[in-house]
């Protein structure tokens, strides 16, 4: 057993005793034979801004491949993390989506081509199309392995990977269903496991906040014997969204309201968050509907509105929008006007919630 400090989906650590079931089921084992076969690797690069990552990678490595060199990243600077892929020939690569896709511009810049990359294993994050279209360009020849999990958990929920096609043409985060190390159960159209392994702490038993749908489907074209699958959708009171390395809380976006724009707005709003790929580059495109308290803001009041947001909203630990702007991975904020806007919803991207839509109404 061995312990380590992550973030999840909050600002505040949490510590986590992770035993080594967390990869060492059979369910893993699969997908682990599955992604590696037939494919040549020696060097593995945890990459992510903590630790937690290279702690799995030492495990992975006496797992998948004892003689599996693992080297450590510079968790505080990508540029000399590129250096060292380069430097020590890196051909498998942990980390996050929309990391992944600014690594592989990295790694041209030292000359080092992300064709070099064979396998890829990715998490912590939605995947959208734009994800799945870019990665799969940028690493040509690297298998992919993508995991649905949560910090609290020492397992994968559900895995898929770059041959399970079936899954890819039913939706953007469909995986196949981890039901050996969990019970899978819908409450209120959202997600409940229960831990089946053994595991240090008290509490087995964890209410996800995901919508989900769990079908039934032919054999995926990656031969996983279990045809259970489990379909992601987004939070169940649309209150917060994680996308790329951001996370947008409803919270934080009302009290800025209040603070800035409380004589012109109510606090009401609607965030609307799409996923777009252009120029090798993975970014999100967010539309922020705000209800006036009359009249409609004048253009040069807009503007001022959209400056104050974008430089006291924090979306990632001490960094704000307007940093993410300038980092290439967020279009500017953009603001519409509507006065049927009621409460605050954060809306992720189409693709990931229309699903859920059609199912609703055809329930109605």
């Amino acid at each position: 057993m061995f312990t380590y400090f992550s973030s999840g989906t909050s600002h505040k650590q949490s510590l986590m005793l992770p035993q080594r079931q967390f990869i060492a089921s059979p369910y893993h084992c699969y997908f682990n034979e599955v992604i590696a076969k037939n494919v040549n690797y020696s060097t593995l690069l945890p990459l992510r801004e903590n630790t937690d990552y290279l702690v799995l990678g030492l495990i992975m490595s006496k797992i998948l491949k004892p003689d599996l060199l693992v080297v450590p990243s510079d968790v505080y600077n990508q540029d000399i993390s590129a250096y060292i892929a380069s430097q020590t020939k890196v051909d498998f690569i942990i980390t996050q989506p929309t990391a992944a896709v600014y690594f592989a511009n990295l790694l041209k810049t030292v000359k080092y081509p992300p064709t070099n990359i064979t396998v890829l294993y990715l998490s912590a994050e939605p995947m959208t199309n734009a994800a799945h279209k870019l990665i799969r360009q940028l690493y040509p020849n690297a298998k992919i392995l993508y995991w649905y999990g949560m910090t609290e958990v020492c397992a994968t929920i559900g895995m898929r990977s770059s041959i399970c096609n079936t899954l890819e043409n039913l939706h953007p985060n469909a995986y196949h269903l981890n039901t050996r190390d969990f019970i899978s159960e819908i409450e209120n159209n959202s997600l409940v496991i229960t831990q089946l392994y053994k595991t240090p702490f008290p509490l087995i038993r964890y209410h996800t906040g995901d919508k989900i749908v769990i079908k039934e489907v032919a054999p995926c074209t990656c031969a996983f014997p279990n045809d259970k699958i489990v379909i992601v959708g987004p939070r169940e009171n649309l209150r917060s969204y994680k996308i790329g390395s951001m996370i947008f809380r409803a919270e934080d976006i009302e009290s800025l309201l209040v603070e800035h724009c409380s004589n012109i707005l109510t606090k009401d709003f609607r965030l609307e968050i799409e996923s777009i790929a252009t120029n090798d580059q993975l970014l999100i495109d967010p539309i922020l509907y705000l209800k006036p308290l009359k009249e409609t803001p004048s253009l040069e009041l807009t503007q001022k509105i959209i400056y104050l947001l974008e430089k006291d909203l924090i979306v990632h630990p001490r960094t704000s929008l307007s940093t993410m702007v300038m980092a290439g991975l967020s279009n500017r904020l953009k603001i519409k006007y509507d006065f049927g806007v009621q409460g605050g919803t954060i809306m992720p991207p189409k693709e990931l919630h229309q699903y859920f839509d059609k199912m609703g109404k055809a329930e109605a």
